[in-house]
């Protein structure tokens, strides 16, 4: 839409330490496979580097719509 916005960022897991204690770990890699799978993604669509992506999730990238769809990252703006 028009006057919306696309933000892409890293995945983040709130409010779930105290279920996470035991596997903090196995948990913070499987987070790190899913990020990874994203960026993937988004760069075979957008034509992007993988670190260029990274770099925009990293940082909480907030695109407008016409800066998404340059990107590749959406297809149209209605």
């Amino acid at each position: 839409m028009e006057h919306s916005y696309l933000l892409i960022h890293n995945i983040e897991i709130s409010g779930k330490w105290h279920e996470l204690e035991g596997n903090c770990e196995e948990e913070l890699e499987d987070v790190k496979k899913d990020q990874q799978k994203i960026n993937r993604f988004l760069a075979e669509r957008s034509g992007l580097t993988i670190e260029e992506i990274a770099k925009l999730s990293r940082k909480g990238e907030l695109l407008r719509p016409d800066e998404a769809k340059e990107l590749g990252l959406i297809d149209e703006i209605i």
